[in-house]
């Protein structure tokens, strides 16, 4: 037999014993975890929840108090990310098992972009995938600006999407803006349309500024440069629809 052959056929028997050795590690681990399922030391004793913001821990403990007990191999994660994602100020959650008997749950909150209004005056949030979300007393942090449109209550619903152009449109609107021009976005009090113009409020300069439908970060760069240079008397009209030039009346 060849030297050639020889070493082709130890390759051949070095694999087969690699197979072998992953066989038995795959089934010592599988029978190791389903004793583990029968044996209260890895049951579910502490939960520690983090990367909530807005959401009382509290509330949150709640729910994955449920799940105390319960064996920690045993532990449906899809099952428990649908129970949290039953409130609308969650997107997702992540869970970590802690061996033998703590879970880590990682909490993605959805954030408040705008507020918008319902025809009776109240008025939710809304994140940047359009989703409604609840609004209680413990948000209290959240100071966002007002989409000012007047929808009927039957288009509002929390935790559902909604479908609007005009939002839309606002939504392109703060995503250029948020790109080329963020210092903005904290002065922006309010949007809302006259007709077919977008209007927002600037409650650094008490005025309102009147959108042009292209080239936008240009002319909002044009707006800054003369605010900051108190170009315009307070509470004065910027519009900002005629290309260069912006037209500036007085209230």
């Amino acid at each position: 037999m060849s030297k050639k052959s020889k070493k082709i056929r130890g390759k051949s028997r070095f694999f087969i014993y690699y197979i072998l050795i992953l066989v038995v590690v795959f089934f010592v681990g599988y029978k190791a975890k389903e004793l583990s399922k029968d044996m209260e030391f890895f049951n579910i004793k502490n939960i520690r929840i983090t990367g909530n913001n807005l959401v009382s821990k509290e509330y949150l403990s709640s729910i994955a108090d449920e799940y105390i007990g319960v064996n920690i191999f045993e532990l449906d994660k899809n099952e428990m990310a649908e129970r949290f994602k039953t409130i609308s100020r969650i997107e997702d959650i992540n869970t970590v098992r802690l061996l033998p008997s703590r879970l880590l749950v990682r909490v993605k909150e959805r954030i408040g972009v705008f507020y918008i209004k319902e025809n009776n005056g109240e008025i939710h949030p809304i994140d940047e995938q359009r989703v409604i979300l609840d609004k209680a007393d413990w948000y209290v942090e959240e100071d966002l600006p007002l989409i000012n449109i007047n929808f009927s209550k039957d288009k509002i619903g929390v935790g559902q999407k909604l479908d609007d152009t005009r939002i839309e449109y606002i939504f392109e609107v703060y995503d250029i803006l948020k790109k080329n021009n963020p210092s903005i976005i904290s002065d922006i009090s309010e949007f809302y349309f006259i007709r077919n113009d977008l209007y927002f409020i600037d409650i650094k300069s008490g005025s309102r500024v009147i959108l042009s439908t292209s080239d936008i970060a240009e002319q909002m760069s044009r707006f800054l440069f003369l605010r900051n240079n108190q170009g315009f008397n307070r509470h004065s009209t910027i519009d900002l629809r005629f290309g260069e030039q912006i037209v500036v009346t007085n209230n």
